[in-house]
């Protein structure tokens, strides 16, 4: 008979609620694998604060994510970890913290924000930080997992990034490239990104990529670690700042199953009939 494990969708969000905290769960739905049962679920956890400019410019934060149910599993233990600690990160994820929770977060917006009321006083905008973790790909020995962010905490505009993470189910760890593909086959799948890349922007093989404004060390091509799975495949995201500047945007790079599977471990069993 397969396990029984619960995944909850927690959502952390803070607003002006009367003083009250609101908590609601609702089973949304149940996934069976070879190993395990996933059972669902949404929590909804409110917390109030009064700290507003006026009625409308207030501080909002919304985070979203979810979490193992009361996991026997240590690996599991150790996912739930990780992803509090991933969506409790400082606003734009330039320096990783470890051991973070959501109230970290909400305590430092609210420092910043009583500094930012006094130095800009009449001039004061909301700020809004959104956070939203979705299971884009599961199976069972691994989970794959998009974070959204998309902040706002003062200046000319916000800030939106894509943050990707493939976690072993057996160890809770992170799992790179490198882990998930056959020996020896880095180099020959980093060939086929680059022209992948290279399609997508538009650019010629044998054209320099600095010259352009897309900045690699060396001027040399590079898949980065933000990576995904999906059905169809692999999707690698660049943010922006991260190889260029803000007005161009990010860039996707997404790799089709049947172009690159036979360059992956069959131990991670990705893209079998279900």
């Amino acid at each position: 008979m397969p396990g029984r494990i619960q995944i909850r969708f927690v959502l952390a969000r803070n607003g002006v609620m009367n003083g009250e905290n609101l908590v609601s769960k609702v089973l949304i739905l149940n996934i069976l694998l070879s190993s395990f049962i996933f059972s669902i679920e949404h929590e909804i956890v409110i917390l109030d604060d009064d700290i507003c400019v006026g009625e409308k410019n207030c501080i909002e934060i919304d985070i979203r994510y979810p979490k193992f149910d009361e996991p026997e599993q240590e690996s599991l233990k150790v996912i739930n970890s990780f992803i509090q600690n991933w969506v409790s990160q400082k606003p734009t994820y330039w320096e990783w913290e470890e051991n973070r929770v959501p109230e970290d977060l909400f305590k430092e917006l609210r420092t910043g924000f009583k500094k930012y009321i006094g130095d800009w006083e009449g001039l004061v905008l909301g700020w809004q930080i959104f956070r939203n973790v979705k299971i884009t790909y599961l199976n069972d020995v691994l989970i794959s997992l998009s974070l959204e962010n998309n902040i706002y905490t003062g200046g000319a505009h916000g800030l939106w990034s894509w943050h990707f993470v493939i976690l072993s189910l057996e160890t809770g760890l992170p799992l790179s490239t490198k882990d998930l593909l056959k020996e020896n086959a880095m180099e020959k799948f980093t060939e086929f990104g680059e022209a992948v890349f290279r399609r997508v922007k538009d650019i010629d093989q044998k054209q320099s990529l600095r010259e352009l404004g897309i900045n690699f060390k060396n001027d040399q091509f590079q898949l980065n670690k933000n990576l995904l799975i999906k059905e169809g495949g692999i999707l690698f995201y660049y943010n922006p700042y991260e190889i260029a500047g803000y007005l161009a945007g990010g860039t996707e790079v997404f790799l089709s199953k049947s172009e690159i599977e036979h360059l992956f471990h069959p131990k991670w069993k990705l893209w079998l009939e279900k």
